[in-house]
């Protein structure tokens, strides 16, 4: 027999655990296939029926992009997800992005995920959100693979 103890300083965490998931069926990943797109598919989750503005300096942060990437690799990148999150048959919702040029570069991006009507959605289940550390291997083979 094992038993467990959790120190007050722990105890917090783990009863707030449930909020640090993002929920949505499984099936919807299931057709997409690049870090890069579920990173993204997980930002349209939380921003379903919103829109939002940020700088592609924030959306290398959050998509874990190494920050030597030009704004437009960003955008052709960013272009990519949305549109196989737009042709996943499974996703209830549809993604629209436009960028905002500063000069002759981008500088920022406008999201707008709204709901896609007659789509059955099952089960929900709890995915961690996947971690922003990668190796740097990793991402630079990510990169090849996507371009």
């Amino acid at each position: 027999m094992i038993g467990l103890t959790f120190s007050q300083e722990v105890l917090p965490f783990l009863t707030r655990i449930r909020s640090n998931f993002i929920r949505y069926p499984i099936k919807q990943i299931s057709e997409l296939k690049s870090v890069s797109t579920l990173r993204f598919f997980e930002l349209c989750v939380r921003w379903r029926g919103q829109v939002k503005k940020m700088t592609i300096t924030e959306l290398k942060d959050i998509l874990n992009i190494p920050q030597k990437k030009l704004n437009g690799d960003v955008a052709r990148i960013v272009r990519e997800c949305a549109a196989k999150i737009n042709e996943a048959t499974k996703i209830d919702f549809h993604v629209e992005c436009e960028f905002v040029r500063t000069g002759r570069k981008f500088t920022h991006i406008i999201f707008s995920v709204k709901n896609r009507p007659n789509i059955l959605v099952e089960r929900t289940q709890s995915v961690p959100p996947v971690s922003c550390r990668r190796s740097s291997r990793r991402v630079d083979e990510e990169m090849r693979l996507t371009a």
